[in-house]
């Protein structure tokens, strides 16, 4: 963080005044920043299910976290890993293959995803300061086995043809706005707000809204 001063001549007499708007000094972003964050997230995600009627609206939890570096006064780079695991997501118009036989019932699922993101944040203030992020990516989504609640006969699980546990690859885009108030030189938090998008390989498209606390540390290692 570079510090500018602003000081009064006794030659420049009609200068004092604006010395004394001024104050002390006044600071800006500086590049060559380096900076640590962790972000607590919570989320609402949609989620699709193939055999259901429409989506399911579940929330979520997790974590989000990474390294970035100042480009510019009002640029970084960064690089973070993502992890959710939602809860529960249910289907109650569902029809499913069973052995081979379409039947009806309330289709249950568990989503757990991980994400590996590349972006760039625009920061526009110096004490509190709006922030704009953009990234692109590449996720994990791991969904259990589907179970298939049929009540008649007092309410049975019974597991779908298509439906197993499985492990999918997505491509991620990402935008996420917050405010930022750094405390000290060094020690920075804020909030933030963002949406995912995750394009599924052989799994129906997600979409995601979360909500961050973020915690920063930041230092200058080439200074």
């Amino acid at each position: 963080m570079r510090r500018f001063g602003c000081r009064a001549n006794a030659r420049y007499a009609p200068l004092a005044l604006v010395a004394v708007a001024c104050g002390v000094s006044s600071a800006r972003a500086d590049r060559y920043e380096a900076t640590v964050a962790i972000r607590p997230v919570v989320s609402l995600a949609r989620l699709a299910e193939d055999g259901a009627l429409k989506p399911a609206s579940v929330v979520g939890g997790g974590f989000a976290g990474g390294v970035a570096w100042g480009l510019r006064n009002w640029l970084d780079v960064d690089l973070e890993l993502a992890a959710t695991t939602m809860a529960e997501a249910r289907y109650p118009d569902a029809m499913v293959r069973v052995s081979d036989n379409l039947v009806a019932g309330e289709l249950r699922r568990t989503t757990r995803i991980a994400q590996l993101r590349a972006g760039a944040t625009m920061r526009l203030g110096v004490g509190w300061v709006p922030t704009v992020h953009v990234g692109l990516g590449a996720g994990a989504r791991a969904r259990t086995a589907a179970t298939l609640r049929v009540t008649s006969g007092g309410g049975i699980d019974l597991a779908p043809d298509d439906a197993p546990a499985e492990l999918t690859l997505d491509v991620v885009a990402l935008i996420r706005v917050g405010l930022d108030h750094r405390i000290t030189r060094r020690w920075t938090v804020g909030l933030a707000a963002g949406a995912t998008q995750s394009f599924g390989s052989g799994a129906p498209d997600v979409q995601v809204l979360d909500a961050a606390v973020s915690f920063a540390y930041s230092w200058y290692p080439l200074w």
